[in-house]
């Protein structure tokens, strides 16, 4: 498993700034790991430079063959619509445009679609003050 940690693998800790997301994009690479865990603990998220992040590393996952697993972990103890919109709407890749309001419903059917078409699980985790996990979201869903 290839563990990109936003805010101790490269100082960051605002990922919703356009010039900072674009030097991670630079510097990250995914390599032949088939499972990622993007650890964004400590890191201000937000639209649209976040989305650009999500895109890059998408990308990359779509370029390997079989299975992929990307699981995003983050500390902000927010509802979990709030954190998906923040993590992917702007987003190119999935075409989610930032001007369409999108429900809540609706960005988890793009990401459903467009994961499934690249052989991607996708997990989001929130983890507590404490660093215990929280909420969480699997697409596509393994229970269904």
């Amino acid at each position: 498993m290839k563990i990109i940690a936003i805010r101790k693998d490269f100082g960051v800790s605002d990922i919703s700034d356009e010039e900072d997301v674009r030097t991670i994009i630079e510097k990250i690479d995914v390599e032949s790991n088939a499972d990622v865990q993007l650890d964004l603990s400590g890191c201000l998220i937000d639209y649209p430079a976040t989305s650009k992040l999500m895109d890059t590393i998408v990308e990359q996952l779509s370029q390997l063959s079989g299975r992929k697993e990307l699981e995003i972990i983050t500390d902000y103890v927010l509802p979990m619509p709030t954190v998906v919109n923040w993590l992917f709407l702007g987003s190119k890749r999935l075409d989610m445009d930032l001007n369409k309001g999108l429900p809540y419903n609706e960005i988890i059917q793009i990401l459903q679609t467009a994961l499934q078409r690249s052989n991607i699980v996708l997990k989001i985790t929130i983890r507590d003050s404490e660093g215990k996990a929280g909420n969480e979201l699997t697409i596509p869903d393994q229970q269904s």
